[in-house]
């Protein structure tokens, strides 16, 4: 078996055309694989395609009959709401010790491509939501009482928040009153440090909901902002003659960034 790193882009410029240089494309997902020894990228793109369309529904649990990893891969790729691999959208297969080739899906297939140049966000690894999936469904949690322990509650959320973003998080516990997502409302530079200001969560979206009994005063995960997508009437210009635009409705205001120095800390 060997081991290949897998990261897909969506692309964001064209519409289901095939992909062409300059484009834009947004990191989708990252998950490393296993597959036989005399795999080759091209392989391995055929693998993502086939895993990152399959029919899945994230409230099931992981589906059967695909291996675990392909299982949780394709599992997380439809709980954070991403939309089906497909033409103009690329992959990224690094295969360690023989570097990182780019394919472009076509309606035929795969094209090798130059890396491109214009990425506007890494993937999300599919690691950073493993910790969040374990433990139990509600119904099985409450059937089963462990002595001596605690229940942590696991979950991922969408949050449609004010400044225009919905950011799908991980949290142990439940969702927040509100969370530090963009600059868009403005933030504050501490002795050089930049936090932006909180956005306020007009609505919440339960993705995924796990209890994991575990021993007392045992340490919870941090609350992670996994990814973030455009609530919907974005700002954008025509990419072809007689599309329609949109002036935007996000944010609901726009903020500036403060500078408090050292002086003005004392």
């Amino acid at each position: 078996m060997s081991s290949y790193l897998v990261s897909v882009y969506h692309n964001r410029t064209g519409q289901f055309e095939p992909y062409t240089d300059g484009e834009w494309l947004t990191g989708a997902i990252r998950c490393r694989v296993q597959l036989a020894a005399h795999s080759t990228p091209h392989d391995v793109a055929d693998w993502a395609f086939q895993t990152f369309n399959a029919d899945v529904d994230p409230f099931n649990g992981l589906p059967s009959g695909l291996p675990p990893g392909e299982a949780l891969a394709a599992w997380v790729y439809r709980l954070v709401s991403l939309r089906s691999l497909s033409i103009g959208d690329v992959v990224a297969v690094d295969a360690d010790l023989n570097g990182t080739t780019w394919w472009a899906c076509e309606p035929d297939g795969w094209r090798p491509i130059c890396a491109p140049n214009r990425i506007d966000q890494p993937p999300l690894h599919v690691d950073y939501v493993r910790p969040y999936l374990r433990g139990q469904s509600a119904v099985d949690a409450a059937t089963v009482t462990e002595p001596d322990t605690e229940v942590h509650r696991l979950c991922v959320f969408d949050l449609s928040l004010d400044c225009g973003h919905i950011a799908t998080v991980a949290v142990n516990g439940w969702h927040p009153v509100n969370i530090a997502c963009c600059d868009r409302l403005g933030g504050v530079i501490v002795h050089g440090e930049y936090t932006a200001y909180f956005s306020t969560i007009d609505y919440v979206d339960v993705l995924s909901e796990r209890y994991e009994h575990r021993q007392p005063a045992a340490g919870r995960e941090p609350t992670i902002v996994l990814r973030r997508r455009p609530r919907g009437d974005e700002p954008r210009q025509p990419s072809w003659r007689g599309e329609p635009t949109s002036a935007g409705r996000f944010p609901v205001r726009v903020g500036a960034t403060w500078h408090i120095t050292h002086k003005a800390c004392r």
